[in-house]
């Protein structure tokens, strides 16, 4: 599938994970750091078009991992871009020993990109671990991963019924099994308080509609309770 832009800088393309017969919608996100080198985050299966295009706008510098669950295409994405280097989280890389990492993915430290993007981790429990939240500064777009989905079109009535039941039909929210996992109260804070700081403008989730031109007032509801020191 050929990327999608959506803002200054920001590209997106869509794929999905076959497991266990479901098709489960994915989408990756492209971030322009510099006049030639981008940054791609949650790489999905890459076609002949994809590869295509985006050497049509600029260099892959990094493909980036932002969790323990958005790593099945890493390496497939990596051959198609040789030069990139590859970041994850710590757990990822005792998780996937076959992928060449090329760094730790921390939010803690200052990363080559920092003066491009922005970052902010929330903790989670196995599988999970540990989930990296992006900001774009010069499009003020915000990149989460799984931290937060917004369906509203599903794709059949069981994965419509799947999303009210986890608590995520048709809005923007944390959902059900994502409060199982993210249950680290006080990096939840400061990741939704860092969030609302920033002030975005757009949304890219990787699961669901992205929101373009008023991020912001959108995640106001979902991020209030853990932006509260009482939450």
């Amino acid at each position: 599938m050929a990327i999608q832009s959506i803002g200054e800088g920001v590209w997106i393309a869509e794929g999905y994970l076959n497991d266990k017969g479901m098709k489960f919608p994915l989408r990756m996100t492209i971030l322009r750091l510099d006049a030639s080198n981008l940054m791609v985050i949650s790489p999905i299966l890459p076609t002949q078009e994809m590869i295509q295009d985006i050497e049509g706008i600029g260099l892959v510098k990094y493909i980036v991992a932002p969790n323990c669950m958005h790593h099945k295409f890493v390496n497939k994405f990596a051959a198609a871009f040789p030069g990139a280097e590859i970041w994850g989280p710590k757990d990822l890389h005792d998780k996937r020993p076959d992928i060449s990492f090329t760094d730790v993915l921390d939010s803690h430290q200052v990363a080559p990109w920092s003066a491009f993007v922005d970052m902010v981790s929330i903790h989670a429990k196995p599988p999970m671990f540990e989930e990296v939240i992006f900001f774009h500064k010069a499009s003020k777009t915000v990149v989460v991963t799984d931290m937060l989905f917004n369906f509203h079109k599903f794709d059949s009535w069981f994965q419509a019924l799947i999303a009210r039941i986890n608590g995520g039909y048709k809005r923007l929210a944390m959902t059900r099994l994502g409060r199982v996992f993210f249950n680290d109260k006080e990096s939840l804070h400061k990741a939704a308080s860092r969030i609302l700081t920033w002030n975005p403008e757009n949304l890219v989730v990787a699961h669901g509609d992205i929101v373009v031109g008023h991020a912001h007032n959108v995640l106001q509801e979902p991020l209030a309770a853990f932006a509260s020191t009482n939450s």
